[in-house]
């Protein structure tokens, strides 16, 4: 299942494979691009990346039924787009906002 590759995993030393090459992403500058995109994001949106990713791949808060919605969400261009791009797209949308990012996705998921 595409979930557990990306941080949805119980083993431990996937999960450090799969942050140490999230962070490679988000830090590669592949072509040139503006502020936001992976590879072009200052310290604090690097930071708010990795906030966002840890907050929606959580998945023993109250929140986790709702994470599991989140990833499919964020993660819906998966075979088109890495983890990197989706995230930040995302975050872009919403000036790098966790909370009114997390309020747009959410918007997304039927009550």
């Amino acid at each position: 299942f595409f979930f557990s590759a990306v941080g949805g995993t119980n083993s431990s030393a996937v999960g450090r494979n799969s942050i140490v090459k999230f962070i490679k992403h988000l830090k590669q500058n592949r072509v040139t691009l503006p502020r936001g995109y992976p590879g072009r994001l200052t310290d604090e949106q690097l930071q708010i990346c990795l906030d966002f990713r840890k907050r929606i791949c959580a998945d023993k808060d109250e929140d986790a039924a709702d994470n599991i919605i989140r990833k499919e969400i964020v993660y819906a261009f998966h075979e088109i787009e890495n983890e990197a791009y989706s995230i930040c797209r995302y975050l872009r949308a919403r000036d790098f906002d966790i909370v009114a990012t997390l309020k747009m996705i959410d918007g997304y998921i039927p009550r």
